[in-house]
């Protein structure tokens, strides 16, 4: 297997509290890989790192053969929309668009196929998920679960090489977590979905081919 995601010593500091102190991590391609660690150890920072949300202050990011320090913001927008696929224990869907709308709009950014492709694209990906039957909806009609899928599908839209999912699970109920651990290796399977994955769930860390440990902004094993 390649690496499809390479971390060399990322370091960040907020003022004087250094919170990442040198974190080495390769994902290689088709793994789901989980990152576990309490709160406060660093994971949403490194995360955001990873998928280009926040700049480390020292160290190195690379997708594929793509070294991300020396992108413009412009080209940095494009592998964030092209490489990667985010998933957030909020959702973070917007409320005025229709789910089929939702899906579609890291798609639509892209520009790379037409309207009807995209929609045609975006209903499978809800089929295979399940909630085809709520394309018409806005997300304030959805469940907890049925959100949450929803923000999958929209992460799949543009085959991203890998997807950054920060506390997937931590919003829902035990049977929807369940549900949603499932549905990863699925994809994992099904995809050759490439996932890192930040939780605080053991049993989807259980799932995962690797689990990797912060602790207090280092990687303590892996």
């Amino acid at each position: 297997m390649s690496a499809i995601l390479t971390a060399t010593n990322i370091r960040k500091k907020y003022g004087h509290i250094e919170i990442l102190k040198g974190i080495d991590l390769a994902i290689q391609s088709g793994e789901m890989v989980a990152l576990v660690g309490s709160s406060g150890a660093g994971k949403s920072t490194f995360l955001h790192i990873l998928g280009t949300l926040t700049f480390p202050d020292s160290g190195q990011v690379r997708i594929e053969d793509v070294d991300l320090a020396n992108l413009s913001n412009r080209k940095l927008s494009k592998i964030r929309n092209e490489y990667i696929g985010f998933v957030f224990q909020f959702h973070q869907l917007l409320p005025e668009f229709t789910v089929l709308e939702n899906v579609c709009i890291p798609a639509w950014i892209a520009q790379k196929n037409t309207d009807k492709q995209i929609k045609k694209t975006a209903l499978e990906f809800l089929d295979f998920l399940g909630i085809q039957a709520t394309v018409e909806k806005k997300p304030d009609q959805l469940s907890g679960g049925e959100q949450q899928r929803v923000a999958v599908a929209r992460a799949l839209i543009n085959s991203p090489r890998i997807i950054l999912a920060d506390e997937p699970t931590g919003n829902l109920d035990s049977h929807h977590a369940q549900d949603l651990q499932n549905l990863f290796r699925k994809l994992a399977q099904s995809y050759n979905q490439t996932f890192l994955i930040a939780t605080h769930n053991e049993q989807l860390a259980q799932q995962c081919d690797r689990t990797v440990h912060m602790h207090d902004g280092t990687i303590s094993s892996s």
